[in-house]
């Protein structure tokens, strides 16, 4: 998947999470949970070679 592409549905989920949360339909951790999923993505998207960073893209 893209990388911009899985970052705005990233971003997407985080403010879906919010407002259902500011609604209290889900509870208040679930929004830190979404929240800190993204150096999860991170790592994830570093251990397969495919980070879009900008060191990595100064470097090449």
């Amino acid at each position: 998947m893209n990388p911009r592409v899985r970052n705005l549905l990233w971003a997407a989920a985080v403010l879906c999470v919010a407002l259902l949360n500011i609604f209290d339909i889900l509870p208040n951790w679930s929004t830190f949970l979404a929240i800190f999923t993204l150096p999860l993505l991170a790592i994830l998207s570093r251990r397969k070679g495919n980070a879009d960073c900008g060191v990595c893209a100064l470097k090449q």
